[in-house]
């Protein structure tokens, strides 16, 4: 369990804030405070995965089934919006924004925004079946990394769209050696990026048009809302260190002024966690990338250094429960990897 330490901080620090603004502040449960409460919860999987001793294959089994209907469903709501459950607007949310009643949900690039799940799920499934590709060309591998591109283009984030490209690159770059099949993953790239001009305008063209969409407005909004975010964070000398959980003044900047923490990634979780909290995660992907790069699997270092190139504006983890889930899994993962490298050294001696 070598990110136990870490982890354990994040459980602590959650559970802190979470009592500091019930207790000291008199909050009320909403606004995030449960989902605070039940991060530290979610965190607690990552002890649970050990103390079980999951494999990584039965892991990555089962959260590859959990992508696929995701998919399906994914799919068959954009077929028929009207019959959609999962990711549309409730009728408090239609009071709160004003639309419609046959409002379903917002659009961009002429389909419907359904976010069923965090999109750091096919993020990661992605990054292994590509990397699996690259080891040994096979076409369960091929159809997988396609299922999985989709899902995350159908959620129609831009910013994990460039986040996907990163990932592949990377782990082509790190992988290049071990293909083994480089005739055949030539031509399928060659396919891929044919398939991708030739239809760029359908999939991309509004989607990355600052006049069709909020590009603008959010890096704007982003650059004025961090000078924000941080001076209240610093306010408090001990809670710049240890966080202020959520409290109400969140939403009241992000209705008043459209300052939004979340909009600024890890670094909007200086005030929510504090500073140690966006250290240690730093710290964390240091270990991943660099420290022991040689141990860790290449796919589990193309998603960390994915996820470290949008941090700014999409935390890792303790955003929700899938993606904390997610992170949980890759420490997991990143753990097992470096004890069977400490046994195989132990044993060679």
């Amino acid at each position: 369990m070598y990110n136990r330490r870490m982890v354990l901080y994040f459980i602590a620090a959650c559970l802190f804030t979470f009592t500091l603004q019930i207790v000291v502040f008199g909050a009320n449960y909403g606004r995030s405070l449960e989902t605070n409460l039940f991060v530290a919860f979610v965190f607690c999987c990552y002890i649970l995965f050990h103390y079980t001793k999951m494999s990584e294959d039965i892991l990555l089994k089962g959260i590859t089934c959990v992508g696929i209907i995701v998919f399906i469903i994914q799919v068959f709501q954009q077929l028929n919006p009207q019959m959609a459950i999962f990711g549309v607007f409730t009728e408090k949310m239609k009071e709160e924004t004003g639309v419609g009643d046959n409002f379903i949900v917002s659009m961009r690039n002429g389909l419907y925004r359904f976010k069923l799940i965090t999109a750091q799920l096919p993020l990661l499934l992605f990054s292994y079946y590509f990397s699996k590709m690259l080891s040994k060309f096979k076409y369960t591998y091929i159809l997988l990394v396609c299922i999985f591109a989709a899902s995350l283009y159908l959620m129609l984030t831009r910013m994990f769209m460039i986040c996907m490209f990163i990932c592949a690159i990377y782990i082509y770059l790190s992988q290049r050696k071990q293909i083994k099949s480089k005739f055949a993953i030539a031509i399928l790239v060659t396919i891929a990026c044919a398939g991708l001009i030739t239809y760029s305008d359908a999939l991309f063209a509004n989607l990355f048009d600052s006049k069709e969409s909020d590009i603008e407005y959010s890096s704007s909004a982003r650059i004025n809302c961090l000078p924000f975010i941080w001076s209240q964070a610093v306010s408090n000398p001990i809670l710049f260190f240890i966080g202020h959980g959520y409290d109400e003044a969140l939403w009241e900047w992000g209705f008043g002024l459209g300052y939004w923490w979340n909009d600024l990634g890890v670094l909007g979780q200086v005030y929510t966690y504090g500073i140690i909290w966006v250290l240690i995660y730093f710290k964390l992907a240091y270990n991943l990338l660099s420290k022991f790069k040689k141990l860790i699997p290449i796919y589990i270092r193309g998603y960390v250094f994915g996820c470290l190139c949008i941090c700014y504006m999409m935390p890792s983890y303790a955003s929700n429960l899938t993606q904390t889930l997610i992170w949980c899994v890759v420490l997991y993962i990143s753990d097992l990897y470096i004890s069977n490298s400490r046994k195989i050294i132990n044993n060679a001696v």
